[in-house]
């Protein structure tokens, strides 16, 4: 009883501790690498490609088989050592062992133990290239949840700055400073304000669900992660486009599975056309038999048996061996074989096609990665002055409203601009980082 108090004790101390553990970035990249279930689909179809490659090494060797039987028979049967038919109860068995050797197989197993590294290596490229998505996912994934923590903490620190400013408006109503009438716009912003935290907070929240799950963990409500550390993201370069695709292009791995299936297609060519020549295997056999009540040779008198006959005997003296090569020449077999080698080479032609396309694909998102890094850092340059601007503006806004000098209208427009501008330069700061994450991937930097 003791030590089962202890350990809910123990669990009740260490629970809370799992539970406030703050993630940071790399652990989530880690865990999610270790947990997602698209990667462990992918990690199963690799091992079968393994399986696969080691598989096809064994096909030079040579086929071996045995076969054991033992009967019991009852009624009318034939009698192999009288060649009689007779009624009786016996028993007789047999054993067979065959050996068969492909000298040469249409040059398949050669050809086939070619193939099989490629696709091997195929589903190694896309395991990879899953793994590199998946970072992705986290990274960006990770950064929503940054923003939107930004925004909850600016939408919280909003609503406890005009609720401040909403006492001192009934202050100065009281004091006959303000009109009444002035009350009723700052209310309604703290209503707006209020409503614009539930939705910060449940934003919050959905960013998240979405990153638990690629972690493929359950949503706990004191699961949180790390803020990054200060970044002057002033230091990154963005180099041309020209220069990543040139890195991108030697390293992805969507390129590299692009390659090795046109490597494999064209071993799948092969084994097809080897199809057109003849196959040689040699073939070993060795039976033998025993039965009951068997005439023993040697006996003087075989119509009146004298001698037992020993099955260990039998099985000695019924041997039987034989070894037979075998040939088999393609002659004419519908034109199936050459319409089979056509479609392979199809198959060829649409593997080139799609590395061409996968190329063209990889240098559209380098661009389109590379511009919209030049606009997120402009965007985040320009937000850094529009919020000193309507910082400056909302503090010569505000001691005007608190001396009298505007009204609760022009106040709340010049705050809800610094807002809006805050906000637009979050957003701005976060698409910057991600985009600096999408080109160091390209330029097979770690993703970290």
């Amino acid at each position: 009883m003791k030590k089962e108090l202890l350990i809910l004790i123990l669990l009740a101390y260490l629970l809370p501790l799992f539970s406030q553990k703050k993630w940071d970035l790399q652990e989530c990249i880690n865990y999610a690498l270790d947990n997602n279930l698209l990667l462990k689909t992918q990690e199963l179809s690799t091992l079968m490609a393994k399986n696969e490659y080691h598989g096809s090494k064994f096909h030079f060797l040579p086929s071996i088989n045995t076969k054991y039987g033992h009967q019991l028979s009852y009624g009318r049967s034939l009698n192999l050592e009288k060649y009689e038919w007779e009624t009786s109860d016996k028993q007789q068995g047999s054993f067979v062992l065959q050996v068969e050797f492909d000298l040469l197989n249409s040059f398949k197993n050669y050809n086939n133990i070619k193939r099989t590294p490629y696709y091997l290596k195929s589903e190694q490229a896309i395991l990879e290239k899953e793994r590199g998505n998946i970072s992705m996912e986290v990274i960006s994934s990770y950064l929503e949840i940054l923003l939107a923590q930004e925004k909850y903490n600016l939408a919280k620190g909003q609503l406890e700055l005009i609720r401040i400013q909403e006492e001192r408006t009934e202050e100065k109503i009281k004091a006959g400073i303000i009109a009444h009438g002035e009350i009723y716009e700052i209310r309604a912003q703290v209503s707006y304000e209020s409503a614009k935290l539930v939705e910060a907070k449940n934003r919050l929240r959905i960013d998240y669900i979405n990153l638990a799950h690629l972690l493929n963990i359950k949503y706990l409500e004191n699961f949180e992660i790390q803020k990054l550390s200060d970044l002057n993201i002033d230091n990154f370069d963005i180099y041309p486009i020209d220069s990543i695709f040139q890195i991108a292009r030697g390293i992805m791995p969507a390129v590299k599975e692009a390659d090795y299936k046109i490597k494999a297609a064209k071993k799948e060519l092969s084994i097809t056309r080897g199809k057109r020549y003849p196959d040689v295997s040699i073939l070993y056999s060795y039976s033998t038999r025993y039965i009951q009540n068997a005439l023993n040779p040697l006996d003087p008198d075989p119509l009146q048996p004298s001698l037992d006959y020993l099955y260990l005997d039998q099985i000695t003296n019924n041997q039987y061996k034989q070894i037979a090569i075998s040939l088999s020449i393609p002659v004419f077999n519908k034109f199936q074989v050459e319409k089979k080698i056509e479609k392979k080479k199809i198959i060829v032609k649409k593997e080139i096609l799609n590395r061409q396309e996968v190329l063209q694909d990889l240098y559209g998102n380098i661009q389109l990665a590379v511009a919209n890094a030049f606009k997120a850092r402009a965007s985040y340059h320009t937000g850094l002055g529009s919020v000193a601007r309507y910082q400056e503006a909302g503090n010569y806004s505000r001691e005007k409203f608190n001396a009298g000098l505007t009204n609760s209208v022009e106040y709340i427009t010049s705050k809800n601009n610094m807002i809006k501008a805050r906000s637009e330069l979050l957003q701005a700061k976060y698409n910057y980082i991600f985009c600096l994450k999408i080109l160091n991937y390209y330029m097979g930097k770690k993703i970290n």
